[in-house]
């Protein structure tokens, strides 16, 4: 039976002061420390440039194989940077084909663009109901042009910006007709244009037109093929199929163009190639399934086949290599993922090769 869980605002982690990752880190701290509520107003905006942090350690490890059935280990593999800048509860990040960041500052109520090594370029938005803000974006991505696209979570819409920043448009209000959203947290765009919603409060993925106009509605509520239980994450493959990480039910769904059930991974566990409230996931260019394994406070690879490949993480901590309740992971063209580590109030970014 699957656990209810709040649709838009997530528990926080609880981190256990006995479970500790042996490694050795040499810090250079750097950056600044965030007080204050979950729902303040965002900070002054940095001038453009100015970094989010230096990274506070990189390290190297080599993690040996998991045997199946095993328990992941928490061993962290390739070079790890800590980008841990006044961030407040980031739950998503995206990667353009240019190589620029884009962090939904999910309780800062703005998005955040970095370069790929840090250093802040602009914030966008603030709290408000007008178009270009925001009420706790929980998720967003670009297309191949470059175009942002903000999932507005607790104002139940989507909008679109240009590549620096300038509003163009907005779908979407309160509600269950189509074309209305209902606490939406993800949003994919394939070749075409075509956007893919998790409509996490309406149980289902909705599906809008380049211009927003609505094509199809996908699922309900329940725990069968194409059924959702709180919908978080969405992404699309090179071929048009949809992977839904469906949140509630502790799985991910393969669906095809038109919404039909291709393949179901996961269940709820600790084990390799099970989940607990995965709430996000993404392709790299050789259709590798990542997947941000959120309350397993752990990102885990599938092979396209939906095998399990690796993982990072695994156990919640504050160290490079540890995540507190990780909700958004992107891969960049060069297979650099970085990691929205929610909990942790920071960004991770992680080269698997490790250069």
């Amino acid at each position: 039976m699957p656990v209810a869980e709040p649709a838009a605002t997530p528990p926080r982690a609880r981190l256990n002061p006995l479970i500790a990752l042996p490694v050795v880190i040499v810090f250079a701290v750097a950056g600044f420390v965030l007080v204050g509520r979950r729902d303040a107003e965002p900070s002054p905006p940095s001038p453009t440039g100015a970094p989010v942090a230096a990274p506070i350690a990189s390290l190297a490890a080599n993690a040996g194989p998991t045997p199946a059935g095993s328990p992941i280990t928490l061993a962290p593999a390739g070079v790890w940077q800590v980008f841990a800048g006044s961030f407040n509860q980031p739950a998503s990040v995206a990667v353009s084909a240019a190589g620029t960041v884009y962090v939904a500052d999910t309780y800062g109520h703005q998005l955040r663009t970095l370069s790929p090594t840090g250093q802040e370029l602009g914030r966008w938005g603030s709290q408000g109901t007008d178009p270009g803000q925001f009420r706790t974006p929980f998720g967003l991505n670009t297309d191949r042009q470059g175009n942002v696209y903000v999932v507005d979570t607790s104002n139940h819409r989507i909008q679109a910006f240009s590549t620096d920043g300038r509003f163009t448009a907005q779908w979407g209000s309160e509600g269950n007709r189509a074309g209305q959203f209902e606490q939406p947290h993800g949003v994919a765009i394939d070749s075409s244009g075509t956007l893919y919603v998790a409509d996490t409060g309406n149980e289902r993925i909705q599906v809008l037109s380049s211009q927003g106009q609505p094509v199809a509605q996908w699922g309900r509520q329940g725990t069968g093929p194409a059924q959702f239980n709180s919908p978080r994450g969405v992404a699309v493959d090179a071929l048009g199929n949809v992977y839904v990480a469906d949140t509630n039910n502790h799985r991910i769904q393969k669906l095809s163009r038109d919404g039909q059930s291709l393949a179901i991974w996961g269940g709820e566990g600790d084990g390799p190639g099970q989940f607990r409230f995965p709430e996000a996931v993404a392709l790299d260019s050789q259709a590798n399934i990542y997947v941000a394994d959120t309350r397993n406070h752990r990102i885990q690879r599938l092979t396209p086949q939906g095998d399990y490949s690796t993982a990072w993480g695994g156990s919640p901590g504050s160290a490079p290599g540890q995540f507190n309740s990780p909700q958004g992971v992107a891969i960049d063209a060069q297979g650099v993922l970085y990691v929205a580590d929610t909990d942790n109030n920071r960004l991770q970014r992680i080269n698997p090769a490790g250069t």
